[in-house]
C-alpha cells in the first residue's frame, strides 16, 4: 500500500469517527434540552409547560442560574414555570415564584394570579426576552447596583417593584408584588428589598 493509499484511509477514518462523535453530541445536546413537564399551551411563539414545584422545573432546566438568597418574606410556597421558543427551542427560560407561609396558592390553576397577593416573581432566560422593550421605556430608571447597570420601576397601583438587567447572555427580571392592604408598601421599603434580593443573584 502506498503512503498516499494510507494517508488516504487515514483521513476516511479520521472523518467517520468525527462524524460519530457529532452524532453522539447532537443527541446528547437533544436530549438535555428536552423538557419533561407536560406542555400546558402554547400561544404568541412560545410553549409554556405546566406550573411545578419550584425544585422540580430548575432541575429540568439545561442552562445554571443563581437562585434568591435572601427573599423579603417566609416562603411557604415555591412554584415554576418552563417556557421555550416554538422556534428554537435551544431559547429557554424559567419564571419562579415565592409566595408567604401560609398562603393558598393552586400548582394547577391556570392563568395568572388574581386578586391581591404577596408574592416575589424571578424570571432568567437565556436569550433577550424583553430587555430591549423596557430600556425604552420611560417607566423604568436606569441605576447602578453593585458596580452594574439595572432597571428599575415601582408602580403604586399594584403596588409593585421592578429590577431587571442582563449577564452573560442571559436577561433577569425581579418583581417584587404587595397586597394593597399592608402598611408597608412605600416604595423606599419595597426598593430596598428587592434590591437586597438582586444583591445575592450577583454576589
Amino acid at each position: 500500500m502506498s503512503i498516499l493509499n494510507r494517508e488516504e484511509d487515514g483521513m476516511i477514518l479520521h472523518l467517520k469517527s468525527l462524524l460519530v462523535f457529532t452524532i453522539i453530541f447532537l443527541a446528547a445536546c437533544s436530549q438535555s434540552n428536552k423538557i419533561s413537564i407536560p406542555v400546558e399551551r402554547k400561544e404568541h411563539g412560545f410553549i409554556n409547560y405546566e406550573t411545578v414545584e419550584a425544585e422540580k422545573a430548575i432541575q429540568e432546566m439545561p442552562f445554571h442560574f443563581q437562585l434568591p438568597e435572601s427573599i423579603p418574606f417566609q416562603a411557604g410556597v415555591e412554584e415554576g414555570t418552563i417556557f421555550e421558543s416554538i422556534n428554537d427551542p435551544f431559547h429557554k427560560g424559567i419564571t419562579l415564584r415565592y409566595f408567604p407561609k401560609g398562603s393558598n396558592v393552586d400548582l394547577e390553576r391556570k392563568g395568572p394570579i388574581i386578586g391581591p397577593q404577596e408574592f416575589l416573581e424571578y424570571r432568567v432566560t437565556n436569550f433577550e426576552f424583553n430587555f430591549g422593550h423596557i430600556k425604552k421605556n420611560e417607566k423604568f430608571d436606569k441605576l447602578v447596583v453593585e458596580g452594574r447597570e439595572v432597571y428599575y420601576s415601582y408602580s403604586k397601583e399594584i403596588p409593585s417593584v421592578v429590577v431587571t438587567w442582563t449577564e452573560e447572555g442571559k436577561e433577569y427580571f425581579l418583581s417584587y408584588v404587595k397586597s394593597k392592604s399592608e402598611y408597608s408598601t412605600k416604595e423606599l421599603t419595597m426598593k430596598n428589598r428587592i434590591i437586597n434580593v438582586y444583591k445575592t443573584l450577583v454576589d
